[in-house]
């Protein structure tokens, strides 16, 4: 599948995510400054489509030291293929995060 439709590019990156309303973890499979897609895993299943999650993950600095924590509050817009994983939209994210996810997108592209 192509993905000339989407609004925002998206890069291929694992970055661990966590739900800030139970803790649990996961990977995400890509990131945009619109959204992620978050791959399912035992601890952070399948939320169900309109489902709002507030995330937390960390982009990458230039060394260990310098990673950049971000807060966003999401909602699950699609499964993916057989129901594994699932497509999040980024609802409510401060200009700050918003820049910095811009900046990592556009730094691997």
């Amino acid at each position: 599948m192509t993905a000339e439709w989407r609004v925002h590019p998206r890069l291929e990156f694992g970055i661990k995510v966590m739900n800030k309303n139970n803790n649990k973890t996961s990977m995400m499979k890509d990131i945009s400054v619109g959204g992620c897609f978050i791959d399912e895993s035992e601890e952070f299943g399948l939320l169900p489509i309109n489902t709002r999650v507030p995330l937390v993950f960390e982009i990458p600095g230039e060394d260990e030291y310098e990673d950049i924590y971000i807060e966003v509050d999401g909602m699950v817009v699609h499964h993916g293929k057989g129901g594994k994983g699932m497509g999040i939209n980024f609802v409510m994210m401060g200009s700050d995060a918003a820049n910095v996810i811009n900046e990592f997108v556009k730094s691997y592209l």
